[in-house]
């Protein structure tokens, strides 16, 4: 398996990837965010550079993907998708050692992200390689509000 920078011009692909990996939450109350996103909003982001993009990839077939940026408090990542066809395979692992690297390079001591506390499986993944929950929020989206919850890691 190989991870690497996805081009902008990939952003079909990323788009496609997450959109598959999130159709299993379809039926929450509310749906993720990541199913309302357009092919267009993605190319727009990764095109202006404002967000960046992992992509996971076996013999030249996308396994996975995950998006972030780079700020003052760390990097921030979304989005992580794993095809269901490619789960329980070590991409998900693979794409956040991948982003360990990228946050070092840029010198991140933060890594970040939301997660929806009650998807217990991903917050294990998570914890599995040693990030905490280390905070609550809240998202407001179409008039719900969405508790979230700050996982993040140290580097």
């Amino acid at each position: 398996m190989t991870i690497r920078d996805a081009r902008p011009d990939e952003a079909g692909r990323i788009y496609a990837i997450t959109r598959s990996a999130f159709l299993e939450y379809a039926s929450d109350v509310p749906p993720p965010s990541a199913l309302f996103e357009t092919e267009a909003e993605v190319v727009k982001e990764l095109a202006a550079g404002n967000h960046h993009a992992l992509l996971a990839e076996r013999d030249g077939k996308a396994l996975g993907c995950v998006r972030y940026e780079l700020d003052r408090r760390g990097l921030h990542f979304f989005r992580l998708a794993v095809l269901p066809s490619a789960r329980r395979q070590g991409v998900a692992k693979a794409l956040l050692a991948r982003l360990e690297e990228v946050g070092r390079a840029h010198e991140k001591s933060r890594l970040w992200c939301h997660v929806r506390p009650k998807v217990s499986r991903n917050v294990a993944l998570y914890e599995s390689v040693g990030y905490a929950l280390n905070g609550e929020d809240v998202m407001v989206r179409n008039g719900f509000v969405i508790p979230v919850g700050v996982m993040e890691k140290w580097l």
